[in-house]
This record gives C-alpha cells, structure tokens and sequence, in this order.
C-alpha cells in the first residue's frame, strides 16, 4: 500500500519507513508535526527537537513534505483516547486529513512507536478514525538488537538531546550512535536506562541511512541547556545552518535507493522491495526480526505436519436447549467477577432431536430425556431474522444481564463467540462493533454447529441459529446483584465500593508489525485482569504479522500461533509457564497430532525455556484441551487460546493430575497461588459412570487445602498481601464450560453436570462441537478462586 511516513527526524521513525518498503508499502510523502515558532516544546507524543532539520531529511529522501503546527496539548493523558478538543492529538488528524486532500490514494501511515502504549493508541486510533492502517513494524522489538541494527544497516544518527544520568550534553550531544552504543549498553545494565531513549534518555537526529540520496552536513550549531542538574543535566543540540552533500556509494558499499516519486508497476515495487530487503540483510541482528516467516525460525525436525487419517464426518446436535446463565463473585482480591453464558436464541424447532421445550431423547436407551430446567422468559421461538438482528438481540440480552449485575460493556474483560457458519462472520462483527468502541475485550471466535450439524447453505436458511456467546466482566464495585464471597458468605448490597483494586489494562493493537498480528477490529490481543493477575487472551492463528497472511501447514500455523501468543503474554509480564488454560481448537482432528507435537517442542525449545536453561515447561504446562470445531477464522486449521497468571512464579504454580482418582476419567487441577486462581480440567464419555460434579469439586478443594497448607514461601512477591489463603475457607466456583459432542451419552451427562452446577450457583457454557478428539464425550472446565 501506498503511505505516509510520519517522520521527526529521528532514528525509529526513519528506520520503521525502511521495514516499511521492506514489506511491500511504496512512501509517496512525509509528515512533521512541529512547534511553532520554538525550537522544542514538551510533548507526550511527538519528538520536536531537531525539528529545523525535516526539510533536509524530505530533500535527502527526494519525497514531498507537508507539515503542521502543534498547537494542542496533554489533555487527555489516559490509555483510552477519545476525541478531545485542545489535545495535541487532534493536530496530527489535521495533518493526515491535509495529506489525504492532496494523496488520496495513500492508504497507510508509519509509526515509529516501539514501547509507548499511550502514543501507538493515539496513532491508531487517529488512523481508525480516517480509515488508515497503521505500520508499526518496530513495536515491541528489543532495543539492544535494534540498535544494532540501525547502526550496522547504514544509519548515521547523532543525539541531539540528553535527559539521563550517565549522559551529559557538552559530552555526548552531537555524538553519533555508534559512537555512543557502548555507553548506552553501560548505562542499561547499570539503572536500566532504555538503550534505544524510549524513556526520555536521550533523542536522536539522523544524518544519513540506505534510504537517503544525500548526506546532511551540519555546518553550525550549538548546544542549549534546558537544565545543569548534576545528576542528570538536560541540554539538546540547535542547528543554525546545514547543507546536503552527494553520496558516494562505494562509501557505502550499499546499492543505491529507488526513486520512489516513479515506482508505478508491480515490477517496480518488487524491485523497491527487494533494495530495502537486502540493506536489512546486512545486519547479522536481523536475520528472524526483519521477514519473521516461521520457516526461517522453527524446527526443522518438525518442519511438516503429520499425515493422520481425517475422521469420518459426524452430526453433531445441540445436548440441551441454550438458555443464559449468569453468576457474580466478589472476591477477595476486590471487585466482582461476571461469568455471562448461553446468549443465543433457542435453536429452531426441528432442527435436531432437542423438542421447542427443550427436551432430548436417547432412542438406544432407556434413560428419560433430558429437560431444560433453566429456560427464562428469554427463551423464543426462532422467526426469520436477518444476521444483524440476531445479532443486536443477542447483545441487547448481553447489556440487560450486565445491567442487572450493576455493569455495562465497557467491564467485558472477554468474549467467546461462537457462530454457525464464518459466513455471517462480516456482519456480526458489524453490530458486534456497535457495542463494544473503546478498549474492547479479548475475543475468541469460531464458527461450529449450533444447529444439528454444519450448515451447508448459511446463506439460505434464514430460520437458523447463528450466534452463541460467553462472557467474563469485571467490576470494581460490588454487584447489585447479592454476590457470595469466596468464603461462602454473602456480599453487600448495590453501590459498596471494594479497597481501589487496579483497573483491567486492556491490550488492543492494529498496527501492522513484526510483533504479533494486529487485530484490526472490537477485539484486542488481551485483557490483564490486574486484581487477580490473570490475563484473558484473544484466540491466535497462523498469521504472519507483517503480511497477515496464513502461513502454509498445520506445524507452521501452531507453531506462529504460539509465538504471538507467547509475543503478548510477555506485554503483560506474562509466559507460558503462568498458563491455567491451553485450549487448542482444529477443525479437522488430523491436525492434533501436529498441533501436539508442535506445542511441546515450543515449549521445550522455545525462548523462554532455552533462556530458563530448564525442563520447566513441559512438566508445569496443563494438560491442553483439543477441541474440533467447523471452521476458524482465514480458513486457519488451527488455533490457540490461553488464559495465563501474570508475573508468576515457579512455587506459585502447580499441577495436580489425576486430582479425581479415577483411572477411566482423565482430569487435572492447574492452580495460582499468586493470582489466587485456578482451573479444574477433565473429560467424561461413555466409559466412565456420571460424574457428581458435587463431588469432584469437593476433591479439588481437599487437594488445594493441601497446597496451602504445605506453601510456605510469600509467592506474591512484594506486594504486601498473605501468600497463602489459610483462613479463607473452601475455593470459590463460578464457571463450568462443557464442550460436547452429539453423542446420546454426552446429552445425559451434561443434563447432569448442569443441574449439579446450577444447584450450587455456577455459571454453565455449553459449547455444542464436532469432535472431541480426547475423548467421545464432553469435556469439562471449571474455573474458581482460592
């Protein structure tokens, strides 16, 4: 695509415009937002000072400028930018609306953000608001390695302003980079200063790199002291007078860079492309950052999937009538938790052997049918409704169960949505956007057979049912709802305030990068629920994020798939070995066993384990459930969700299998003494009797009461709290979300595990799938607090 490169004549945006050309997008223009009539101004977003150099920097790269004035300020400062008259913010929608009068056909913006959150949101959501796609293809790159890349791919840039112990302006200002990388390394590992400035250390100028045609010479200037601080002097470098200087490119040994103003044909393009490609070959830091294809990166040993034999096709009905169900806990962490489940519209009469009251029979056995004990005045008959209609009913129930519990859909931390057929994906996602703007939560979404069986003709069955969906919110407030407490108590009424926990942090971004793919819709990567430090994740496919296209074989999606979710685990201090939940959904069940392996060579050979220098990750991992849905997102075979503890340690997790005590039932209990958290994991079919859900809760708490007793270290690190939860009585369970098949035992034992759980007061999610390939069965989780 075409695009703008946002540019103020530092080292990370000029350099993100080279991965820019690296990846296929042509630059047709610049823009500058600068001070007006001062040579710096502080500014929580954009980097002014060297500002009197950009039309140099236009002239070296032989591209049009346009520039703005900043006249804006800080007004909004949180993480969740809205229009705001007066906010800085607003002067760079002036500048991209002025380059689209001029360039309409740009279609992209270069963002040279590489840790700032609050200024890549700010960029994006300038960008969302016109249309754009942003291009952050620095985001979340380590900073040592990125350095070093700039400076061993040509960049010459100088400092031209410092801000750090360890820097002083007579000393280092007007110092090149290179010059100055064994002090920053020094200054890194000595107060953890930032090696590439992005916390204030120091800001850049850069003279000449592959891209520019001409060199600058800096023919007068001085230094201005903003402050002569002992510890850490603040000064930045004034440039009086300049002048460009032609390129001798055997200085360089560097091929020479393409006249952008004349690339029209593809040919062309491809030649840009492979130019800027091969400049960031020669840095020998770059060799998985700069094309990130996980053929470069993975296993060879596992470098194609393995051939199974497909399962034949199956029919797979609805067990029970789908009706909602919701519950609150207030924990002891503060605020309460929401667990919304079931929003659907009943399935259609006729549609399977469920009756319009919600009954099942089971022709082979004697057994009475199943009845929905549960179904509220919200259950109806299915007219004919148009995707968006079901839809908005199904979110207007959403709004009105959050209402009753005192919240709203700003507090949805995650979603889980389940459709019928991908092909009604575009326009659920349309109303689904209505509802959730600002900082959407985490979302899963898969399409299965909500209806009986695969729906072959989506688009002609206007009777089916084509939504199903989860929730988790959180509020700081007690519900208005009675909530019960974690020790069995009952809470308070409408309006208690709990002792100020933390804020959810929500991690939602869209910019094109090397990092993760951007998820350029309402849902982000992740929601940390801070509380509890647990973070929800968003589902991940194989997509490379540079290209967002899937990558080929069912090893390289499970393999790129976990590498951006291991990617945003580490955002949020965050790693596989704080994983409650491994969910890993096919949709043919010939790709478990690729999917399996793949997943525990990345564990035992991925990054954190090879720097760990341990086994850790294969005996502390839970078991993963597998799970055969109809179809994935991009037509994806594969697909990972995990829900992991944040900044967990080693003594603070632990497994329990077998935690039930049977050999025909397979089951683990997953725990997190540091979020107070857990998961109890296990899988029943027609081989093992009924299960008393009852029961097996009660086993779980005994074999938790054992862990607390036995800890005996502060697993909460420095955060003040008691470690362990001796006096806080048995845990408290609030989920149980049963995938199950068609099976008639299947229908029978989840009619038994809902009226066990909802006998006590827990949320049911009944998730109707094709296969189980662990088990003939359902498979159980249930989620609780300590």
């Amino acid at each position: 695509m075409k695009f703008v490169a946002l540019l103020s004549g530092g080292k990370d945006s000029v350099h993100c415009m080279l991965h820019c050309i690296a990846n296929g997008h042509v630059p047709v223009v610049i823009g500058n937002l600068k001070p007006p009539k001062i040579d710096e101004m502080d500014s929580f977003m954009y980097q002014t000072v060297g500002h009197e150099m950009i039309e140099h920097i236009a002239s070296a790269l032989n591209l049009p400028l346009i520039r703005q004035d900043i006249n804006g300020g800080s007004v909004r400062t949180d993480m969740q930018y809205v229009k705001t008259h007066g906010d800085e913010v607003e002067d760079l929608l002036l500048l991209l609306e002025r380059v689209l009068a001029k360039y309409p056909d740009v279609r992209g913006v270069s963002c040279g953000a590489l840790l700032s959150n609050y200024q890549r949101i700010r960029v994006e959501g300038v960008c969302d608001r016109l249309g754009l796609q942003s291009l952050s293809y620095l985001w979340q790159r380590k900073q040592d390695e990125l350095l070093d890349e700039m400076i061993d791919t040509g960049m010459e840039a100088i400092a031209v302003k410092v801000a750090c112990m360890g820097l002083a302006p007579h000393k280092h200002v007007g110092k090149s980079l290179s010059n100055l990388r064994t002090t920053l390394h020094k200054l890194s590992n000595q107060f953890g200063a930032h090696i590439c400035g992005e916390g204030g250390e120091y800001e850049s100028l850069v003279l000449d790199c592959p891209l520019f045609r001409k060199r600058i010479m800096i023919d007068e200037s001085e230094i201005v002291m903003h402050s002569d601080d002992s510890f850490a002097p603040v000064g930045y470098l004034r440039v009086r007078a300049a002048h460009l200087e032609d390129k001798n490119d055997s200085e360089t040994h560097l091929p020479p860079p393409p006249n952008w103003s004349e690339i029209h044909s593809a040919e062309e393009m491809a030649s840009a492309q492979a130019w800027a490609t091969s400049i960031l070959a020669e840095s020998t830091h770059t060799a998985d950052a700069v094309a990130q294809h996980l053929s470069a990166t993975m296993n060879p040993s596992i470098a194609s999937s393995v051939a199974v034999p497909v399962d034949p096709p199956m029919s797979c009905e609805p067990p029970v009538a789908t009706i909602t169900h919701s519950c609150c806990v207030t924990t002891s962490r503060g605020g309460t938790v929401c667990y919304v489940a079931g929003l659907s519209l009943p399935p259609p009469a006729g549609k399977s052997a469920d009756t319009p009251t919600g009954k099942s029979a089971d022709p082979n056995t004697e057994e009475p049918p199943v009845e929905d004990r549960h179904a509220t005045s919200a259950t109806h008959t299915l007219p004919a409704l148009s995707v968006e209609e079901e839809t908005a009913i199904v979110l207007d129930l959403l709004e009105r169960e959050l209402d009753r519990h005192g919240m709203r859909a700003c507090h949805v931390m995650q979603t889980h949505l389940y459709l019928d057929s991908m092909a009604d994906f575009a326009r659920v996602n349309g109303e689904y956007k209505k509802r959730f703007t600002h900082s959407p939560p985490a979302r899963v979404c898969v399409a299965t057979c909500l209806n009986g069986r695969p729906s072959k003709n989506p688009a002609g069955d206007t009777h089916r049912r084509r939504l199903l969906l989860d929730c988790v919110a959180w509020s700081p407030t007690i519900s208005k709802t009675t909530a019960t407490t974690v020790d069995g108590t009952e809470g308070t009424e409408s309006g208690t305030s709990c002792p100020a926990p933390p804020a959810p942090l929500y991690l939602h971004v869209q910019g094109l990068s090397y990092w993760a793919p951007a998820n350029i819709g309402p849902y982000g990567q992740s929601v940390t629920d801070a509380a509890h430090k647990v973070m929800h994740m968003a589902g991940q496919i194989g997509l490379d994020p540079p290209t967002m296209t899937l990558v080929p074989t069912v090893t390289r999606q499970s393999l790129r798939a976990l590498q951006s979710s291991v990617a945003v685990m580490a955002v949020g201090d965050a790693s596989l070995r704080g994983v409650l939940t491994a969910i890993c959904l096919v949709v043919d069940s010939a790709a478990v066993p690729a999917a399996r392996e793949s997943f525990e060579r990345f564990c035992k050979n991925g990054s954190e384990a090879a720097q760990d220098n341990d086994d850790w990750a294969l005996e502390l991992l839970p078991m993963v459930q597998f799970v055969q849905v109809t179809e994935l997102p991009r037509n994806a075979d594969v697909e990972w969700h995990f829900v992991t503890c944040t900044a967990s340690t080693p003594d603070a997790m632990g497994t329990i299998p077998n935690v039930l005590g049977t050999a025909t039932l397979q089951s683990a209990l997953r725990y997190s003494l540091s979020s107070s958290h857990g998961y109890l994991w296990f899988d029943v079919n027609e081989t093992t009797p009924l299960l008393d859900l009852k029961h097996a809760l009660r086993l779980s708490s005994e074999a938790l009461s054992r862990v607390c007793a036995d800890a005996d270290v502060d697993v909460n690190g420095d955060d003040g709290e008691d470690a362990v939860p001796h006096a806080k009585g048995d845990p408290r369970y609030a989920l149980l979300r049963v995938y199950a098949t068609a099976t008639p035992t299947a229908r029978i034992i989840v009619g038994k595990l809902m009226d066990d759980a909802t006998s006590i007061g827990m949320t049911v999610s009944i998730v109707p799938v094709v296969w189980l390939p662990n088990a003939a069965g359902a498979q159980c989780g249930v989620y609780f607090w300590l």
